[in-house]
């Protein structure tokens, strides 16, 4: 417990000592603490929107106006309530101990009968009576099943934190082995797209990229079979998604931030909606005045299609 302790409190290091502070168009640097809260989640943010100490910016400048003290830093926070949570137990601990009840009682009642009914029915001696029922009251000692699990959340938790990942308790260690991969759940074509043609476009586009949606898309088309085409000039767009050619053909693939200058039928914006209530990531692809039929050939329609996949 100590030791969990002490790898939580080790956070602290990856707070910044220093920042650069703009005040009346001088800048000074000052300690950090002095500044405002801080986390390392990507987001996005336009004009007024609130941003947090250590943040990385992908692009461009910001001017930061401080509205916190460090008292209310996230970091803190955060400290504070895994702190706080980190003796929460889990569904397995919860179970073990509603079970160590019944355990303890059952193997108290053993040993005793132990300890009496031998001499009488088996003749043995009380010495070696006393003896065999304490042997097998240490072996079934209920404390051992007790402590069973709550020493592997506490070390899952300090190893988490020696790494800069934290658990607000055992609750949420033990459900990172519920997590499964993102995949494919759904394919909504536009216009003459097919659902095969949608998703090869997609895998094409995404075939090099390393995020964990861009590698549920290939592996969807590869479970497909279906034939990937050659991009080309790829670009990241920090924050929004990909763009790049696919058989020289300009293409899109990302939030929906991504294609501003596209008009999207209200149809597919309230899919889309519908889509993320139930948590689900929507991934928008656009071909430039092109679509990509089930053979993978691009065929020009003269107007800029907007297909959708998503994926949870």
């Amino acid at each position: 417990m100590e030791k969990t302790n002490q790898e939580i409190a080790s956070i602290l290091k990856f707070r910044p000592e220093e920042a650069v502070v703009i005040k009346d168009g001088t800048e000074s640097r000052v300690k950090a603490d002095q500044l405002i809260t801080g986390e390392s989640i990507p987001v996005d943010k336009s004009v007024n929107d609130a941003v947090y100490a250590r943040i990385m910016n992908g692009q461009g400048a910001l001017r930061i106006v401080v509205t916190k003290g460090s008292e209310d830093t996230l970091l803190s926070r955060i400290i504070h309530m895994v702190q706080e949570a980190k003796n929460e137990l889990p569904p397995s601990q919860l179970f073990v101990e509603r079970f160590e009840g019944i355990y303890a009682k059952l193997v108290v009642a053993v040993a005793l009968l132990l300890m009496i009914v031998p001499p009488f029915l088996l003749g043995w001696t009380w010495e070696s009576t006393i003896y065999r029922a304490m042997i097998f009251l240490v072996v079934a000692s209920p404390c051992a099943l007790v402590s069973s699990i709550m020493p592997a959340i506490l070390s899952g938790i300090s190893n988490g934190a020696r790494k800069g990942v934290l658990f607000k308790g055992g609750v949420h260690l033990e459900q990172m082995g519920q997590i499964s991969k993102p995949k494919v759940t759904d394919i909504l074509p536009a216009n003459d797209y097919s659902e095969e043609s949608l998703l090869g476009l997609a895998a094409s586009l995404e075939y090099l990229s390393e995020h964990p949606i861009a590698k549920a898309i290939v592996e969807a088309a590869g479970s497909r079979k279906l034939l990937l085409q050659p991009a080309t000039a790829m670009q990241a767009v920090t924050g929004l998604g990909v763009r790049g050619k696919v058989n020289e053909v300009e293409c899109r693939i990302g939030k929906i931030g991504l294609l501003p200058d596209l008009v999207i039928d209200p149809k597919y914006l309230g899919e889309a909606e519908r889509l993320e209530a139930e948590g689900k990531t929507v991934i928008f692809v656009e071909a430039n005045g092109q679509f990509s039929d089930a053979n993978g050939r691009l065929q020009n329609h003269g107007t800029r299609d907007r297909p959708a996949c998503r994926c949870r």
